[in-house]
C-alpha cells in the first residue's frame, strides 16, 4: 500500500470519527 493510500484511509477514518 502506497504512502498516499494510507492517508486517504487515515483521512477517512477521521472523517467517520468525527462525523463528516
Amino acid at each position: 500500500m502506497s504512502r498516499i493510500e494510507q492517508a486517504e484511509d487515515i483521512i477517512s477514518n477521521l472523517a467517520v470519527e468525527c462525523g463528516i
